[in-house]
C-alpha cells in the first residue's frame, strides 16, 4: 500500500496589528497558501504514483520547514505536531502560540485539533486525535523530541522548537498480530487483487470493512467493472451484488435478476444465493426460493456438506435462526469445529473424496461464517491449548502477507483463494474484535 503523506498545514493565526502590519501579513498567508497547493500536489502525487516514498518525505519535510519559517515571524513559538494512524497517513503540523499563553499543552492542543479524551486520575487519556482511533487493544502513544514521554499531556512541559509525536501503538500482542497481518498483505497484496483490470470481491469487502475502499477505487469504477461482467451463472452474480454493495452502489436490479433464475443446488449454489437476495433491501419477492432454500438446508446440513460449503451456509442460515431446526443446523456444526479443533487451533477437513487438509481457505471460511452469527472464533469454547481458529489461521501467512493453503506441498503460497479468504476473516475479525456485533460481510455498505 502506498503510504499517504496528508500533510496538514491548517494555521490558526490570531494574530495581533503590533506583531504584524496587515500587508505584511496578507503577504505572509498568501506565501503559506502556495506552499499548502505544493503540499497537496506532492499528496496527490504521492497517493496516485509509484514514487519512491522517501523523495516525498524529503519535498515535504522542505516545504513544511518553509511554513515553520514563516510562523516564526507570526507567532513567538512554534512547535511542532505529527500524527500517523495504521495504514501510513502521516500528517504534520506547525502549531504557534505567544508568550502571554498561559494553558498547559493539551489545552494547546485541544485550541487546534479534534480530540477527545477522558479524564482518569492519572490525568486525561486520549481517546482519539484528529484521524487516529485506537483499535482494541491499543493506544495513542505520545513522543517528545523523539522520547516516549514519561507524564501525560496536560503534564508535559513545551517550548519554542519541540515535537510531539502521537501515534497509534499496541499493548495486546495478539491484536497487534492481527493488525500486522492486514497491514502486510496491503503492504504487498492489495493492488493485485484490485486495480484497472481486477476487482476480487473479497478483497474488496475487506476494504468496505476497515472503511479504506476509497483509497483504492471509486464506486463509479466499481459500476463499470460490474457492467463488464458476463452475468450468466449464481456464481457470477453474487460476486456482482458483492462488489456493488460493498461500493455501495444500488445492487437492486441484479438481485432481481438472480431472484428470477433462483434454484437451489449444490456446492454453496443455495447459499450464495440467498445471501446475495438478502444482502440489500429490494421490493424482490423471493419467499419460494426462501422455503425450497431452508428445506434444502434441512436435508442437506451444513455438517454433511463440510466444512467450506457448510460455512457459506451457516451465512445464509444466520438470518433465520428464528426459523424452525435452523439454530440445531448452525449448531451442529458448530459442534463439530469445537470437537475436532487441533492443539494449534485448527481444524482439519473431512474426508469428502478428495483427502482431509488442515488448510488456510477452509479456516477463513469458518472464522467469516461464525462472525456472521455473532460467534467469537477467539472464545473459550473455540480454544485449544491456548491457541484458537485466528492462531492457526496466522501460520499460513508467508513473509510477504500472502497465505498459504497447506503447510505440507511445495507451493509457497494460494494467491486465488486462501491469500483473499484470508484477508477477509481477519478484517472481520479485526471490526468484531472492536465493534463485538455479527457481521454479515457481503450486505449492503
Amino acid at each position: 500500500m502506498k503510504k499517504l503523506f496528508s500533510v496538514v498545514l491548517t494555521l490558526m493565526l490570531v494574530i495581533s496589528l503590533s506583531a504584524c502590519n496587515n500587508s505584511a501579513l496578507n503577504e505572509k498567508m498568501a506565501e503559506i497558501k502556495t506552499l499548502q497547493q505544493e503540499i497537496a500536489s506532492l499528496e496527490e502525487d504521492a497517493s496516485t504514483k509509484d514514487a519512491l516514498i522517501e523523495d516525498y518525505e524529503t519535498q515535504i519535510a522542505e516545504l513544511e520547514a518553509e511554513v515553520a519559517a514563516l510562523q516564526n515571524q507570526i507567532y513567538d513559538n512554534i512547535i511542532t505536531i505529527t500524527y500517523e494512524d495504521y495504514y501510513g497517513d502521516y500528517r504534520s503540523q506547525a502549531l504557534g502560540y505567544d508568550d502571554t499563553f498561559s494553558g498547559n499543552l493539551f489545552e494547546l492542543l485541544d485550541s487546534e485539533f479534534d480530540i477527545t479524551a477522558n479524564d482518569t486520575e492519572y490525568g486525561k487519556t486520549l481517546i482519539s486525535f484528529e484521524h487516529l482511533s485506537p483499535l482494541n487493544g491499543a493506544y495513542i502513544a505520545f513522543y517528545k523530541n523523539g522520547n516516549p514521554s514519561m507524564v501525560g499531556v496536560e503534564s508535559a512541559s513545551f517550548e519554542h522548537g519541540d515535537v510531539f509525536d502521537f501515534k497509534i501503538e499496541y499493548w495486546d500482542a495478539f491484536e497487534q498480530q492481527v493488525d500486522d497481518a492486514i497491514q502486510l498483505f496491503l503492504t504487498n497484496h492489495v493492488n493485485d487483487y484490485i486495480n484497472d483490470t481486477t476487482y476480487q470481491y473479497y478483497v474488496v469487502t475487506a476494504l468496505s470493512l476497515l472503511d479504506e475502499l476509497d483509497n483504492y477505487t471509486t464506486s463509479s469504477d466499481v459500476v463499470n467493472y460490474v457492467e463488464g461482467l458476463t452475468l450468466d451463472t449464481y456464481a457470477n452474480y453474487f460476486k456482482a451484488i458483492a462488489l456493488l454493495n460493498a461500493s455501495g452502489n444500488d445492487a437492486s436490479s441484479y438481485i432481481s435478476d438472480l431472484a428470477s433464475i433462483a434454484t437451489t443446488g449444490p456446492y454453496g449454489q443455495t447459499a450464495y444465493t440467498l445471501i446475495a437476495l438478502n444482502s440489500a433491501e429490494t421490493p424482490v419477492d423471493y419467499t419460494s426460493f426462501e422455503t425450497s432454500a431452508l428445506d434444502y438446508f434441512s436435508n442437506n446440513t451444513p455438517y454433511d456438506v463440510g466444512i467450506d460449503t457448510g460455512a457459506v451456509d451457516l451465512i445464509a442460515l444466520a438470518k433465520y435462526t428464528d426459523e424452525s431446526g435452523v439454530e440445531t443446523l448452525i449448531n451442529d456444526y458448530l459442534t463439530w469445529i469445537e470437537t475436532d479443533q487441533l492443539d494449534n487451533g485448527g481444524v482439519m477437513t473431512r474426508d469428502m473424496g478428495w483427502g482431509s487438509t488442515l488448510n488456510a481457505s477452509s479456516l477463513s471460511q469458518i472464522i467469516i461464517a461464525m462472525i456472521a452469527n455473532d460467534i467469537n472464533p477467539r472464545s473459550a469454547t473455540y480454544t485449544t491449548n491456548n491457541n484458537t481458529l485466528i492462531d492457526a489461521l496466522l501460520l499460513f501467512q508467508t513473509d510477504t502477507g500472502s497465505f498459504d493453503w497447506v503447510l505440507t506441498d511445495d507451493t509457497d503460497e494460494d494467491l486465488a483463494f486462501s491469500t483473499p479468504q484470508a484477508f477477509l476473516a481477519l478484517v472481520m475479525y479485526q471490526v468484531y474484535s472492536n465493534e463485538g456485533t455479527a457481521i454479515q460481510p457481503f450486505d449492503a455498505a
